[in-house]
């Protein structure tokens, strides 16, 4: 059987101009401004996650959704990897990862450089154009006032995240932004998809942290 994009399949859609992992590594590698973004050069490894080719295995979105957030969890190791918070960020158009994040402050000397903010970085440059409209962020923490702030002005039409942030989580945690009536855009949005998992990431993270 041939190999079928999920979302695709599960929506309804007709995919006419699908973007390549190759494709999507070498426009990244041509819009690059410098930035090391380890895993972003990896989006070939990425996507041969991506693809599912027995349809009978995707009957519904949580399969879609766990499969992209086991993604943005293998980010969140790279960043812990890195001595950074463990969270990372996927953004995937058309069923394709085609850009990648993970916590950068520290390395990056960058008070913004979180997971989403990367991620949504690199696939403005992937589309070339700062509006994702038919995107959707996945990212292995509730987001914050920045980065929510970020996806509501770059369109982006789905959010699906991990654990809660009870401390400063912008979505349903403290503020529930989405829930707001003042934004000119919403965005779909769904949490709690391995959330047991990205918890323990974290937890054994500052653990280690404070030994």
């Amino acid at each position: 059987m041939p190999i079928v994009n999920p979302i695709l399949h599960v929506e309804k859609l007709i995919m006419t101009n699908k973007c390549s992992s190759d494709s999507a590594k070498d426009q990244l590698d041509a819009n690059n401004d410098g930035t090391d973004f380890d895993v972003i050069n990896d989006l070939a490894v990425i996507n041969d996650l991506d693809l599912i080719d027995d349809l009978d295995l995707i009957d519904d979105l949580d399969l879609i959704d766990r499969n992209f957030m086991t993604q943005a969890l293998l980010l969140a190791d790279t960043a812990a990897e890195h001595d950074e918070v463990p969270v990372g960020a996927v953004v995937v158009f058309e069923g394709q990862v085609i850009a990648s994040g993970y916590n950068r402050p520290i390395a990056d000397h960058d008070a913004s450089a979180h997971a989403e903010i990367n991620a949504l970085r690199a696939a403005g440059k992937v589309l070339g154009n700062y509006r994702l409209p038919e995107c959707t962020l996945y990212v292995t923490l509730e987001p914050c006032t920045m980065c929510l702030g970020a996806m509501v002005h770059a369109r982006i039409k789905r959010l699906v995240f991990a654990a809660s942030e009870p401390r400063a989580g912008a979505v349903e945690s403290q503020l529930a932004l989405l829930d707001q009536t003042f934004f000119n855009h919403r965005i779909e949005w769904r949490g709690g998809m391995l959330a047991q998992e990205s918890s323990d990431k974290l937890k054994q993270f500052f653990k280690r942290r404070r030994a």
